[in-house]
C-alpha cells in the first residue's frame, strides 16, 4: 500500500542530461589543426589524438602536412660520406620508378652488378657503367626463375645459398599498418644501425625527446590511416620491389647497392611510396 506523499526512489524522475556544446574552435577543423601544429610530434601522435574524433583527425593532419608536403622527405637518418650514403624517404604519389614491374627490378639489379660510381647516379642511363663483362642472358634467366645468384670468380652468374644478387617484387593483400611498418623497419635497420633518431630529424618534425627509431617510424605510420574508417589501418594491397648487388673485384674493392620500394594507398585510397636506397664501396 502506497501513502499519499511519500517518496520511493524508483520513481524519481531522471534527468535529462545532455554534453556540453563543443567550443566553436573544436568544432572548425581549420582552427583546431592550426592550434594542434604548435604541439610537440609526441603530443600529435599520442595525447591528442586521444581527446575525441575532431583532436585525432586534426592530429593526424599535422603529421601528415610534416611527412607529406614536399616531393621526397626523409623518413631515417640519411648518410652521406666519401664511399657511402643511405636514405628512407616517403613520398605522395608513386614515383615513375622503373621497379613496377618483374622486369623492370630485374633490370635494376642487373644495373647495380655492373655500377662501380662512388657518388650517387640516379639510373642506368646516368651511369657511366663498367667494362665488368657479365653474362646478362644468363643472369636474368636465373633472376627471373630464381630471383637471385652470385657471381662466380670468373663473373659468371651461379645460384648459390648466400646470394650477391638479388630481385624480387611480390604482391600482399590484407597487410595491416603494423605488419608493413614492421617491415619498413627491418630493412632501414639493415642498412643503418641506430636506435635513436638523430638531430636532424627530431629538429625537422619537431620531436622534444629522444625518441626510438621504430616508435618514430610507427607514429608516422599514423598518416597512412584516416582514423574514421572500419577498415583503419588495413591496405587491400602492398607492392614491395627489391634489386640489390654486392659485387667484389678481383683487386679487393667492394660495390654493395640496394633500392627497396614499397607501395601502396592509405585508407582514403591516397598513394604512397616509401623508397630505402644504399650504396656502399669497401676498399
Amino acid at each position: 500500500m502506497m501513502i499519499a506523499g511519500e517518496h520511493h526512489e524508483e520513481d524519481a524522475v531522471m534527468l535529462d542530461v545532455q554534453p556540453s556544446p563543443q567550443p566553436v574552435w573544436v568544432q572548425t577543423p581549420h582552427i583546431l589543426q592550426r592550434i594542434l601544429s604548435y604541439a610537440s610530434f609526441e603530443e600529435q601522435s599520442t595525447t591528442l589524438r586521444l581527446v575525441c574524433q575532431s583532436f585525432k583527425v586534426a592530429a593526424l593532419h599535422c603529421l601528415e602536412d610534416k611527412l607529406l608536403d614536399q616531393k621526397w622527405l626523409p623518413i631515417a637518418f640519411t648518410r652521406y660520406d666519401a664511399c657511402s650514403w643511405v636514405r628512407a624517404d616517403a613520398r605522395r604519389g608513386w614515383s615513375d620508378d622503373s621497379m613496377t614491374t618483374e622486369e623492370g627490378v630485374i633490370d635494376t639489379a642487373l644495373w647495380m652488378v655492373s655500377c662501380r660510381c662512388l657518388d650517387k647516379c640516379d639510373d642506368k642511363a646516368s651511369c657511366p657503367g663498367t667494362t665488368e663483362q657479365l653474362d646478362m642472358d644468363a643472369a636474368k634467366q636465373l633472376l627471373t626463375e630464381h630471383g637471385k645468384f652470385r657471381l662466380t670468380s670468373k663473373g659468371t652468374p651461379k645460384v648459390v645459398e648466400r646470394p650477391s644478387v638479388e630481385a624480387s617484387l611480390e604482391r600482399k593483400v590484407g597487410q595491416n599498418l603494423y605488419q608493413i611498418c614492421q617491415q619498413v623497419h627491418e630493412s632501414i635497420k639493415k642498412e643503418v644501425d641506430y636506435h635513436y633518431l638523430p638531430g636532424s630529424l627530431m629538429k625537422y618534425y619537431g620531436v622534444e625527446h629522444g625518441m626510438s627509431s621504430k616508435r618514430f617510424l610507427c607514429s608516422l605510420f599514423l598518416v597512412f590511416t584516416d582514423g574514421t574508417s572500419p577498415q583503419d589501418g588495413h591496405f587491400p594491397e602492398v607492392t614491395i620491389a627489391l634489386a640489390s648487388a654486392t659485387v667484389q673485384e678481383r683487386g679487393g674493392d667492394m660495390y654493395s647497392r640496394k633500392k627497396m620500394i614499397f607501395r601502396f594507398e592509405t585508407a582514403s585510397h591516397e598513394k604512397v611510396e616509401i623508397c630505402l636506397e644504399g650504396k656502399h664501396h669497401v676498399y
